[in-house]
């Protein structure tokens, strides 16, 4: 199974998040390409954007990644605007 095989698979299993399968799919790419040492994403949610990263690392056989997420509903709502705001004020952070 190749890398994007892999990454359709996994988000046919992440169902939230607001990541499309092309941005996916696009973020691996610059990961095989790049090559970096360290990836990191802050705000993470479901992973739909966080995972395809980790398999791009696993891939090329190299790297580090690391997820940061408060997973406070205070500070998901923190600058979104009013309907954003109340949907993750409503969304059950635990």
């Amino acid at each position: 199974m190749n890398l994007h095989e892999k990454i359709d698979n996994l988000l046919q299993h992440v169902p939230h998040g607001w990541c499309s399968v092309r941005k996916a799919h696009a973020m691996a790419a610059l990961v095989t390409a790049l090559r970096p040492h360290t990836v990191v994403e802050i705000g993470v949610y479901a992973g739909r954007s966080f995972l395809p990263m980790v398999l791009a690392l696993h891939e090329i056989g190299a790297g580090i990644a690391y997820g940061i997420d408060p997973y406070d509903s205070k500070v998901s709502m923190e600058g979104e605007i009013e309907e954003n705001a109340a949907w993750w004020g409503s969304f059950d952070h635990k």
